[in-house]
Order: C-alpha cells, then sequence, then structure tokens
C-alpha cells in the first residue's frame, strides 16, 4: 500500500468535504438572511395593519381622516380633538418608519423599502407638511435627517 497516494486521496477528500460544507453554509446563510428580511419587512407592515385597525373605531379620527383625504384641510380646518387623533395617528406611523429606517442602516432591509412602505400618502397631506416640525423632537436625529433628505424631500417633488 503506497501511503503518499493514500494521503493524496486523503486531501482530495478533505477539499471536497470544505467545499462542500462552505456550499451548505452560504446556502443557509442566504436563507437566514432572506428570512430576516422577510420578518423585517413584515413586522412594520403588522403594526400598521394593527395602527389602521385601532384608529378606524374612532370616531374622532375618521371624522378627521375624512377631512383630511377628501377636503384637503390643513390644521386649521379641525377640532383640537381631531388634530390630536391625527397627531397620535402621524407620530405612530413615523415610529414605524423610524423602525424601517433602522433596519435599513443594519442591512436587514433595503434602501427601498423606506419609500415602499405602504403609508406614503401621509406625507403629500397639506397636514403633514405643515405639521412637520411638531414631529421632529419625538425622533431620532438620524432618522429625521435622513427622512427629510430622503423621502419628504422626494414626497414634496412628487418623486417616489
Amino acid at each position: 500500500m503506497n501511503w503518499e497516494a493514500i494521503a493524496a486521496t486523503s486531501e482530495v477528500v478533505g477539499a471536497i468535504a470544505v467545499v462542500v460544507s462552505l456550499v451548505y453554509l452560504a446556502t443557509q446563510v442566504a436563507v437566514s438572511n432572506r428570512l430576516a428580511r422577510a420578518e423585517a419587512w413584515r413586522v412594520p407592515n403588522s403594526d400598521l395593519n394593527s395602527l389602521n385597525a385601532a384608529f378606524a373605531t374612532d370616531p374622532v379620527f375618521r371624522s378627521a381622516q375624512f377631512k383630511l383625504y377628501h377636503q384637503g384641510v390643513d390644521r386649521s380646518g379641525l377640532s383640537n380633538d381631531e388634530c390630536v387623533a391625527i397627531d397620535m395617528y402621524i407620530v405612530s406611523v413615523l415610529n414605524i418608519y423610524e423602525q424601517i429606517y433602522r433596519e435599513v442602516r443594519e442591512g436587514t432591509l433595503k434602501e427601498y423599502s423606506i419609500r415602499d412602505f405602504g403609508a406614503s400618502s401621509i406625507l403629500d397631506l397639506l397636514y403633514f407638511q405643515e405639521s412637520w416640525s411638531l414631529y421632529k423632537p419625538s425622533l431620532g436625529a438620524s432618522f429625521v435627517e435622513y427622512f427629510e433628505s430622503n423621502v419628504i424631500s422626494k414626497s414634496e417633488r412628487g418623486d417616489t
């Protein structure tokens, strides 16, 4: 028996095993990353659905929302109670946007996820545009900077 041949064969088999292991691990990492992205995207959408369901039962919010979307009113066209309801809703939506921003910054989601989020019609409202400065103190500074530069400015220009 030739020990050199056995050693060479063992090295080849070992190298093949290493390559197979690396391919398997790469596949597992890719699957894990896809699952993490799917979950990171599911959570904000689920949060928005829950938020919408909760606010939909509030008659003050429903009235204010109708005025905003169908009559195009600004803050002066709403009662104090309606402004509070809309402000609470918008801050909640902005918190979800900030959650998506954090996932983008960590590399879990792609940057287009922020633009694709289903609450963007709020950004086009005159009410939102005139109230943005009221919401900024409750949000993270890096998020506010990003949001102003990359989301709000594009929304106001009509870019999406």
